[in-house]
């Protein structure tokens, strides 16, 4: 051992005490680190926890991760492969996380996954999260409701607390097959529009400046256009059209409506 620095042994647990100050008075925020191997460097004033590392507070929020450097004097956590945020209302993975513990924010880097709890899964090349507010935003967004339908933007934001989801330069289908041999967005029908949001307390998707395309094909533009999600069995208005292919016919199209 060194002077400045010492080398936990395999599976030793450390205690660390994180002083939030906010609004003049203390919060205290106590987190539990271990992993198989865990280093604390007094110099620098970092802890170093490498294998399984896993960081839980006494709120339950839990970071796992291969390894974690926890920097004291910036209440700063990051981590570095297969990193995940569990909170108990959402869970978050990503290759790489830093998390602010005294602003409560969560930047996820590379193969972002977030699930909410009606268990809908957004993916992003780049995701950043609001604990307080409870919303976060996003590059290279991808959906997948719960109801099997699918979204995808460019750029995109969620928002638990007003339980809405809003896309930009969004593409929407209920399509099964979604993506052709190449990979490439190509369902049966689709609507691309300049956005789109998801409003799921009212259980309402509405598109602004909307094309319905079929088969990458526009043949319908609305300035303004809104739906029942698929999880509404009946309601008044538009439902997403139905595409079939009848031998005698060909494809025909059908937007029902209740």
């Amino acid at each position: 051992m060194t002077k400045n620095k010492i080398i936990l042994k395999k599976y030793f647990y450390i205690f660390l005490s994180i002083i939030i100050f906010q609004n003049q008075s203390i919060a205290k925020e106590i987190y539990e680190i271990t992993a198989k191997k865990v280093a604390y460097n007094d110099n620098k004033n970092i802890v170093v926890a490498e294998g399984n590392a896993i960081a839980v507070n006494n709120l339950g929020k839990k970071v796992s991760s291969d390894k974690i450097i926890y920097y004291k004097n910036q209440n700063l956590i990051e981590t570095f492969g297969s990193s995940k945020f569990e909170d108990g209302r959402i869970t978050l993975t990503a290759t790489n996380f830093k998390y602010d513990i005294e602003i409560k924010t969560i930047e996820a880097i590379k193969n972002v996954v977030l699930v909410d709890q009606e268990k809908n899964r957004y993916e992003f090349s780049f995701f950043k999260y609001l604990e307080k507010e409870e919303k976060g935003f996003g590059d290279n967004m991808k959906v997948f409701l719960d109801d099997g339908s699918y979204l995808e933007a460019q750029k995109g934001q969620s928002n638990n607390k007003t339980e809405t989801t809003k896309l930009n330069q969004a593409k929407y289908t209920t399509c099964s097959n979604i993506f052709d041999k190449n990979d490439k967005f190509c369902p049966t029908w689709s609507m691309k529009s300049s956005s789109t949001i998801h409003d799921k307390k009212e259980k309402k998707i509405i598109h602004k400046n909307a094309f319905l395309r079929i088969k990458n094909i526009p043949i319908l533009y609305s300035p303004y256009f809104s739906h029942p999600d698929p999880s509404v069995k009946r309601q008044s208005g538009f439902l997403p059209p139905l595409i079939k292919t009848i031998s005698d016919l060909g494809t025909t199209f059908r937007a029902p409506y209740f």
